[in-house]
């Protein structure tokens, strides 16, 4: 026969441990601590109301750190004035489910409200559109700032539950540990960690890896590789690579890009790229020029505006050798398809300099153009 969960009404809770807990992004944390001999196999839960403008009472659920692992576990969600928190908690031996409800004041100061009951969802849209009018919005406790409420000060009581959370992760939950712990793991730990969340250890401790080790997340993680390696993708992969991240070359790993690399990833984001292009050196833009110019102005649904037609033209006469490598050594294939392709018709000028260019390649290729001038 199944068990049912009994409704219970709690005595009234005078003092409970709770700490205020600043994190790196300027925020809060209000750490609470459970009760004792709570049920194993269901987490307690804790959430913060807030208000919202349309007269509704949303919520964000919170996180809970050492459940199962000693006699009592923490609960923790972002700490905002005029904000109420509720902790939901199933006792072990059928006890029922026990409900704490906290209002936080204006300097983060903390009352319990209510300990005997659940409140309804109307009780608390009351409660709060009783406090002082504020802003609020959904604050998500994240992976950073639980990292930053472990590197910093504790009570006890938090530090030992904290201890025994981040011992389990490290034993149990690599994943976990990689992401949330605040010091950087060490010997097997470190590898381990690697294998499980290789773009988070680029992310952390790439400044602390050997080669071996950089070499070893980018060969697991392309997205990692990309942002924080570049100059670690393995050879055979590096087209796969930025292709499937151009924009994340783009954005992070602009400066470490080659030529071919932009010439990738312009093919597959041209429009982020050719916004990129004042970041880059004139030959490295010529890259960027004599690929996106495909993709973003397609004749004669579109055309190129004035200074953009006069800075691919003047790239044309300044890195002659870019485009030719683009375009099969053929300077009229350049003019052909930027005519096609970009509506580029005329305003090309004298390109008789080209004539007494340092590499042969493209004194050859101005001749060829130059006969068919004739």
């Amino acid at each position: 026969m199944r068990s049912e969960i009994k409704k219970q009404t709690f005595e009234p809770e005078i003092e409970f441990n709770h700490v205020i807990l600043p994190h790196g992004t300027g925020g809060a944390v209000i750490a609470i601590e459970s009760s004792s001999n709570l049920d194993l196999k269901k987490p307690p839960a804790i959430h913060r109301h807030y208000r919202s403008p349309a007269y509704y009472a949303p919520m964000d659920r919170g996180r809970v750190i050492g459940h199962g692992l000693g006699d009592k576990c923490a609960m923790l969600v972002e700490a905002v004035p005029y904000s109420i928190v509720s902790v939901s908690e199933l006792l072990n031996h059928g006890r029922g489910v026990r409900w704490r409800f906290f209002q936080i004041g204006s300097d983060l100061e903390v009352t319990l409200i209510e300990s005997r009951r659940k409140l309804g969802y109307d009780e608390i849209r009351k409660l709060l559109w009783d406090l002082p009018e504020h802003q609020a919005a959904s604050l998500v406790l994240s992976d950073n700032d639980l990292t930053e409420v472990f590197r910093g000060p504790q009570p006890d009581w938090f530090r030992r539950i904290a201890k025994a959370q981040l011992e389990h992760w490290r034993t149990q939950k690599p994943v976990s540990y990689a992401r949330i712990a605040p010091n950087c793991p060490e010997g097997e730990d470190f590898s381990r960690c690697i294998e499980a969340e290789p773009f988070i250890m680029l992310a952390r401790w790439r400044h602390l890896m050997g080669p071996d080790q950089i070499r070893r997340c980018a060969e697991l993680s392309p997205s990692g590789a990309v942002r924080f390696a570049v100059d670690h993708i393995p050879p055979e992969r590096r087209e796969e690579y930025l292709r499937n991240h151009s924009k994340s070359a783009l954005v992070h790993s602009l400066p470490k890009l080659s030529g071919p690399d932009l010439v990738i990833c312009a093919g597959d984001s041209p429009q982020l790229a050719f916004d990129k292009r004042e970041k880059l050196t004139p030959e490295l833009r010529a890259y960027v020029l004599a690929t996106v110019y495909q993709f973003l102005w397609p004749a004669p649904i579109r055309q190129p505006s004035a200074q953009e037609r006069n800075e691919i033209l003047q790239s044309v006469r300044d890195h002659p050798e870019v485009w030719l490598t683009l375009h099969d050594w053929s300077l009229v294939r350049v003019v052909k398809e930027l005519r096609r392709q970009a509506s580029i018709q005329d305003g090309w000028g004298d390109l008789t300099h080209l004539n007494d260019h340092a590499d042969p390649a493209v004194r050859h290729a101005f001749l060829n153009y130059f006969a068919t001038q004739i």
